[in-house]
C-alpha cells in the first residue's frame, strides 16, 4: 500500500505536508518502500477507514487508518514525528506489531512495536553502518539475545 506524503488536512483545510528530512529522504532510497504484510493486522479493529492526511500536533503528521467514527488512529500508516519518519501498523494510537522508523539524522530500527515502543525482534542501524544491533529488544531497550 502506497500513502502519498501530498498534503494534511488541520480543520478540514487541506495544506503542505513537510518535507522530509535529507538524512531521512536518502536512507528511505536507500531502504525502498516498506512492505506491510497485511497477516499483521489481522487482530486490529476490522471497521477501518483510510482518511485523508492530518495533522496530531505542531510536530506530528498521520497518514493512514482510523477506526470508523473515532480519533482512535488504528492500521496501516506513516507519521512524521519531529522529523522522524515511522512507517508500520498503529493499535490503540500507538506504533505497534510491525514497523520502520527512520530517525531525522539517518539512523533506523525496523522490527516489532507494542505500545508505542521497541518490543520484539528487531534490527537498528546507524546512519553510517558502521553500528549494527539485530536482536530482542523490551520497552524501547535492547533486551535479551541479540548480536552487535
Amino acid at each position: 500500500m502506497t500513502i502519498p506524503f501530498n498534503n494534511v488536512l488541520i480543520g478540514g483545510e487541506p495544506c503542505e505536508m513537510p518535507e522530509l528530512k535529507e538524512n531521512v529522504k536518502n536512507k528511505l532510497s536507500e531502504l525502498g518502500e516498506y512492505v506491510f504484510n497485511d497477516s499483521d493486522g489481522k487482530a486490529l479493529n476490522p471497521n477501518r477507514e483510510r482518511r485523508p492526511p492530518t495533522k496530531i500536533d505542531y510536530y506530528t503528521y498521520y497518514d493512514g487508518e482510523w477506526i470508523i467514527g473515532t480519533d482512535i488512529r488504528e492500521g496501516k500508516a506513516k507519521m512524521i514525528i519531529y522529523g522522524d519518519l515511522y512507517e508500520g501498523w498503529f493499535n490503540n494510537n500507538n506504533k505497534a506489531i510491525r514497523g520502520r522508523i527512520i530517525y531525522s539524522w539517518g539512523n533506523y530500527y525496523d522490527g516489532e512495536w507494542d505500545n508505542d515502543k521497541r518490543n520484539g525482534k528487531g534490527k537498528f542501524k546507524s546512519f553510517d553502518g558502521r553500528w549494527l544491533y539485530t536482536g530482542d529488544y523490551k520497552d524501547g531497550n535492547y533486551h535479551g539475545y541479540g548480536v552487535y
